[in-house]
């Protein structure tokens, strides 16, 4: 994969990203990324993507990425895309599994809600290391992230933080939810 990324992204920036083929054709768009079950700060094991034409989901290992900036291009032709996407149980589908997951925060004793995850990348790989349950971070996932920052800051000098807790505190348990 092109190593000229950036260190940290989000994964509301990857969902519903344009993904192209090794010969630019548009293939399809990013529904869920996938990333490992055992690690303290999981790995992404790769993406799901829905194929332009077909209304199934099919999954495409880390390795099948070349670029995922300025689009997310594949090493692979159209032809080559798996028919069938990966079992849930081979990893943690986090669009389905961790966002919009309501999860205990044991430090503020409260419950809160993840708005968006924060991806760090280490050489060419990206590894899971914050959930994020900010306001920033809804803001973020419905794309007013920007606008609101320019009011807030026009209006009284005033930037929303990010509230962040680290992914090693968060436990996933059965039936889709999360503990930290």
């Amino acid at each position: 994969m092109n190593t000229s990324l950036k260190d940290f992204y989000f994964f509301s920036h990857f969902l519903n990203r344009k993904v192209y083929d090794a010969s630019n054709r548009r293939v399809g768009k990013i529904v869920d990324l996938v990333a490992e079950r055992t690690e303290t700060y999981p790995m992404v094991m790769g993406i799901v993507i829905r194929p332009t034409r077909k209304n199934e989901k099919a999954y495409l290992p880390w390795e099948k990425i070349l670029c995922l900036e300025p689009q997310v291009t594949l090493t692979v032709e159209e032809a080559a895309i798996p028919k069938a996407p990966l079992s849930e149980r081979d990893g943690v589908w986090l669009r389905e599994e961790v966002m919009d997951k309501q999860i205990v925060d044991t430090f503020g004793a409260k419950v809160v809600r993840v708005n968006d995850l924060h991806l760090l990348r280490i050489d060419s790989h990206l590894r899971l290391v914050h959930v994020d349950v900010g306001f920033r971070g809804l803001m973020r996932r419905v794309g007013w992230e920007r606008f609101v920052d320019q009011v807030l800051h026009w209006l009284f000098s005033y930037e929303l933080p990010n509230q962040f807790i680290s992914w090693k505190y968060v436990q996933l348990l059965s039936g889709s939810t999360c503990s930290t």
